[in-house]
C-alpha cells in the first residue's frame, strides 16, 4: 500500500524542477530515523526523488546524494537527486540488512553476521573475558549478551537452509572455544560447554525468534504497516514468503495448544520450552558429559553457586570432563588409571572421604551415576536456598575435588583457603 504525502508548492521550485506540480505524489517508502528507502518502478521512483527534493526544500534541509544507492536498475536509467545521478548498485544495506536484486541478500547477511560476531568474540577474549579471565560465567553471559545477537539480527525473516544452519552452529562452536581461552578453530568440544549455560544450537535459535516475530504480527495494532500487509502477503507464493514463516513448527505447536481444551496462558511459551527439552534429551542420549549433568536445560550450579576461582575451575572441568585428565594419568595412591570410576572406589586416598560424602546425602546414589555429579546436580542455583546440610555437602565436594586435582597432577599446590569457605561465609551472611 502507498503513504501518501502531501507536497505543496514551494514558491521557485518549478524552475529547478522539470515536472510541472507535486501537489499529491504517493511515497512508497520505508523510514526508520533518517534511514529511508524508496520502493517502485523506475517511473515512480523518478517522480518519488522529486518529491523528496520538493519537500527537503520546502523545510530546509538537503538528503545527501553521495549517500544514496539505486537498486535493481539498468545503467541505461539515470535517477537524479538536485541534479546529481546516483549510483547504481548490485546490493545495498538497509537498516544493517543487505538487500540484492532478490530481497533480502540472505547468504551475504550470514557471511557478515558470522564474521562480525567472531571478530566481536576475539574481541571479548582478548580483553579477559575468557574462563582464565573474567571466568566462564562472564563469557558465556558476555557472548549470549554481545556475540550471539549479531548472528541472530535479521534471522527471523530469512528461510534458513541446513548448510546456512551448520555454518551458524560452526560459528557459536568457534565463540564458546574463545570462552575457554583457545584457539576457535581447535577441535575441542563445546556441546558440553553450551549446554552448561543451556545455550541451544543456532537453528533452534532460529526457530524461537521467528516463532516470537509471527506471534509479534499477529498481535501488532491494525494501524501498523505489517499488520496491512499480511492479508495480501499470506497470497503471495514466494520460497521467502509469509507462508514459509508461518510454517515454523514451533508456532505451529503453540496453535495446537491455544486450541486444547485447557490451553496454557502463554502456549508458545511452552511449546519453546518443549521444544529445548527436547533438544536437551537428544544430546543427553548422544554425549556423555551432557547426560551426567543436570536433566533439564539451563544454568549449571557449578558456574552460579560462589566459590573460589581454583574451586570454580575444578568444578567446570569436572564437568566437561577435563578433570581428571584425558587420557587417564598414574594417580598419587599408585594406580596406573586414574579415571573418574577410580575415584568412586578405587582411590585409598578418597576412599574414606567419598564415604563421608555419600553419608552426607538424603538419597541413595544411582549406580550409573557418579556421586559427584549426583551431588552437583542436586544443589540449588542460589546459596540462598541452602540449608546446613547442603554447605557441609558443598564443602565436603570441593574438598574431594582439590584431592582428585592434587593425586592427577606432578606441580605442586598453593595454600588454599578452607574448601567451601566463600559460600559458607555468604550463607552466615544471608542467615
Amino acid at each position: 500500500p502507498h503513504n501518501p504525502y502531501f507536497v505543496p508548492g514551494v514558491p521557485g521550485a518549478r524552475g529547478r524542477s522539470p515536472v510541472p506540480d507535486y501537489s499529491y505524489v504517493p511515497l512508497n517508502c520505508f523510514m526508520y530515523a533518517d534511514d529511508v528507502a524508496l520502493v517502485g518502478r523506475p517511473v515512480d521512483v523518478h517522480r518519488m526523488l522529486k518529491a523528496v527534493e520538493v519537500h527537503s526544500v520546502l523545510f530546509g534541509y538537503r538528503w545527501s546524494p553521495s549517500k544514496c544507492e539505486v537498486l535493481n536498475a539498468s545503467q541505461e536509467d539515470e535517477f537524479l537527486l538536485y541534479g546529481e545521478a546516483l549510483p547504481i548498485c548490485k546490493s545495498f544495506r538497509y537498516l544493517g540488512i543487505p538487500f540484492s536484486s532478490g530481497g533480502i541478500d540472505r547468504d551475504l547477511l550470514l557471511r557478515q553476521s558470522n564474521t562480525k560476531a567472531i571478530t566481536a568474540m576475539r574481541l571479548l577474549r582478548d580483553s579477559g573475558v575468557h574462563m582464565y579471565g573474567f571466568g566462564l560465567t562472564a563469557a558465556l553471559r558476555a557472548y549470549k549478551i554481545f556475540a550471539r545477537p549479531i548472528m541472530e539480527y535479521g534471522v527471523a525473516i530469512c528461510h534458513l537452509t541446513a548448510d546456512i544452519a551448520k555454518s551458524l552452529d560452526d560459528t557459536q562452536r568457534r565463540c564458546l572455544r574463545m570462552c575457554l581461552r583457545r584457539n576457535p578453530a581447535s577441535p575441542v568440544g563445546t556441546v558440553q560447554v553450551a549446554s552448561l549455560a543451556g545455550l541451544p544450537t543456532m537453528y533452534a535459535r532460529f526457530q524461537i525468534l521467528q516463532a516470537k516475530f509471527v506471534k509479534r504480527a499477529y498481535s501488532l495494532p491494525r494501524t501498523t504497516l505489517l499488520k496491512v500487509m499480511i492479508p495480501q502477503i499470506e497470497g503471495f507464493q514466494s520460497p521467502y514468503a509469509w507462508s514459509k514463516l508461518v510454517t515454523n513448527p514451533l508456532w505451529r505447536a503453540s496453535r495446537r495448544l491455544q486450541r486444547s481444551p485447557d490451553p496454557p496462558p502463554d502456549p508458545l511459551k511452552c511449546a519453546i520450552l518443549d521444544r529445548l527439552q527436547a533438544i536437551h534429551d537428544q544430546q543427553r542420549a548422544e554425549f556423555v558429559t551432557v547426560r551426567r549433568a543436570l536433566p533439564y536445560p539451563g544454568w549449571d550450579p557449578t558456574l552460579l553457586l560462589p566459590c573460589t576461582t581454583k574451586e570454580r575451575y575444578r568444578l567446570i572441568k569436572w564437568r566437561i570432563a577435563w578433570l581428571p585428565p584425558t587420557p587417564s594419568v598414574s594417580c598419587l595412591c599408585g594406580s596406573k588409571r586414574a579415571n573418574r570410576a577410580h575415584f568412586v572406589d578405587g582411590c585409598s586416598i578418597l576412599s574414606s572421604h567419598i564415604r563421608s560424602l555419600s553419608d552426607l546425602l538424603p538419597s541413595p546414589v544411582l549406580d550409573d551415576v557418579h556421586i559427584l555429579d549426583h551431588v552437583l546436580n542436586e544443589f540449588p542455583l542460589s546459596f540462598r536456598r541452602f540449608d546446613e546440610k547442603l554447605v557441609n555437602i558443598w564443602r565436603q565436594l570441593l574438598f574431594i575435588l582439590r584431592e582428585i586435582d592434587r593425586c592427577t597432577s606432578t606441580s605442586a599446590f598453593d595454600p588454599e583457603p578452607l574448601p567451601g569457605s566463600v559460600l559458607a561465609d555468604a550463607f552466615d551472611d544471608h542467615q
